[in-house]
């Protein structure tokens, strides 16, 4: 894992070829290929994206460290919004089904019935209920209510954005919980090659979504709270 802080003045394509896991990150900003030899400065001013922005969340997803020293105007939030939402799309069309997927198919591939898997193929189902329900909540409520304040239309008094940070359940630990259950229980005989990508997919899974968790806690929170804070004091 390379721990350095990445600036603006770097080449993107390099830092992609450093870190390829900032694939997704341009996906979720809806960039593109075809980027060149340009920095990550020119990049960020071609697509309108806030650099200190963009860096902060770079280096979030590469080292795991945050600034909280971000000045973001309406603009800004609304591209964390965005952000966000594409990557509700990830989990909810790609990787929690490619999970469920691995599950279903290994099950039938088995001759006999294992408890052990079938609690583990439980287990996940409520836990993706449980995500499932999460981001819906985001989508139907706070969204909204944000892309409604940034807009200065006519929003719901009675909700505030606290609700939402109250709101917030920890729904990363859960996969915790299950990847020991596999490391401790799952027996010898299963398949080594399934027990491999299907733990592999659990712990990028976690990772994504607890970073996914800090931005919403300590980017996008705050930032909703100073709106508000000055539209109460008018």
């Amino acid at each position: 894992m390379n721990f350095t802080k990445i600036n603006k003045k770097e080449i993107i394509t390099n830092t992609i070829l450093e870190n390829h896991f900032l694939i997704l990150v341009l996906e979720r900003f809806n960039i593109g290929f075809g980027l060149q030899e340009k920095t990550i400065e020119e990049m960020c001013q071609e697509k309108e994206i806030n650099v200190n922005l963009f860096l902060t969340i770079c280096n979030l997803h590469i080292n795991k460290t945050i600034e909280n020293n971000l000045n973001l105007n309406n603009n800004n939030i609304q591209k964390i919004v965005e952000y966000l939402q594409n990557s509700h799309n990830y989990y909810i069309t790609e990787l929690i089904p490619n999970i469920s997927g691995q599950i279903e198919d290994f099950v039938k591939s088995r001759k006999e019935k294992d408890l052990t898997f079938i609690l583990i193929e439980r287990f996940f189902n409520v836990y993706k209920n449980e995500v499932f329900k999460h981001l819906e909540y985001e989508e139907r409520f706070v969204f909204p209510y944000i892309t409604n304040l940034l807009s200065q239309n006519e929003t719901n008094t009675n909700y505030k954005i606290n609700e939402y940070k109250y709101n917030h359940k920890d729904i990363e630990s859960k996969l915790n919980e299950l990847k020991n259950l596999l490391i401790k229980y799952l027996p010898e005989k299963n398949d080594r090659k399934f027990r491999r990508n299907f733990l592999f997919d659990l712990f990028r899974l976690e990772r994504d979504l607890n970073i996914h968790t800090i931005i919403e806690e300590r980017i996008l929170v705050p930032s909703i709270e100073k709106i508000e804070k000055k539209q109460k004091n008018r």
